[in-house]
C-alpha cells in the first residue's frame, strides 16, 4: 500500500494538478506553459501539424459528494503553519474521517496551424482529460488542555495524559480574558 497524502477535518486541502514533461517528471500544471497552454507539433501525412490546447475548466470531485469548478490548476502552497487556514479555488474542506478518491477532470479548446503558427483554425469541440486519481485520508484531531507536559510512558497525574489517538497536547495557559470579557 502506498503512502497516501494526509490531511485534517475542517482544514483546508489545498490540491493542485501536474504533468508529466518529456522527461516524465512531474511539473506544475500551471508551468506547463502560460496558463497551462500545450502546444505540440505533430506529423500528419507527412506535413507537420501544430496544435495548441487551452484548458478553460477544472471540475474537481473530492470524493465525498463535494465537487468544484475553477478556472485554475490550482499550485502548491508554501509549508506554513497556517497553511490549513486559507481556502484556495482548488481546496476543499473535509468533515468526516476517512479515505477520499479526489478525481480532476481538465476542459480544453483548440486550435491548429498547417504554417508553423503564422495562421490558426479552431478546432469544433472540448477535449475532457482525466487527471490520474488521488487516494487522501483525511483524519480528525482533537486538542486537550493538560495541567503539564505529558512524557511518553510516564503520564503525569492528569488522566488526559493517557489519551494517546491523534491527539496534540497543550499545556494550560493562564491567560488574561480579553477587555469587558468574562473567563471561562
Amino acid at each position: 500500500d502506498a503512502i497516501k497524502p494526509n490531511t485534517l477535518t475542517t482544514a483546508w486541502t489545498n490540491f493542485y494538478l501536474t504533468k508529466k514533461d518529456k522527461n516524465n517528471s512531474d511539473t506544475a500544471a500551471a508551468d506547463a506553459g502560460a496558463g497551462g497552454v500545450v502546444r505540440e507539433t505533430i506529423d500528419v501525412l507527412d506535413e507537420d501539424v501544430t496544435v495548441e490546447l487551452t484548458p478553460i475548466k477544472y471540475r474537481w470531485k473530492y470524493g465525498d459528494g463535494e465537487a468544484r469548478t475553477s478556472r485554475t490548476a490550482g499550485k502548491m502552497l508554501p509549508t506554513k503553519a497556517d497553511v490549513w487556514e486559507k481556502e484556495t479555488p482548488t481546496s476543499h474542506m473535509y468533515q468526516k474521517r476517512g479515505t477520499y478518491r479526489v478525481e480532476a477532470t481538465v476542459t480544453y479548446t483548440g486550435k491548429y496551424s498547417l504554417d508553423n503558427g503564422e495562421t490558426w483554425d479552431t478546432i469544433p469541440g472540448t477535449l475532457e482529460t482525466q487527471a490520474t486519481p488521488l487516494d487522501i485520508r483525511v483524519w480528525s484531531m482533537r486538542s486537550v488542555n493538560v495541567s503539564g507536559p505529558c512524557q511518553p510512558g510516564n503520564p503525569s497525574d492528569d488522566p488526559t495524559c493517557k489519551i494517546q489517538d491523534f491527539t496534540i497536547f497543550k499545556p494550560r495557559q493562564t491567560r488574561k480574558p480579553p477587555h469587558g470579557a468574562s473567563p471561562t
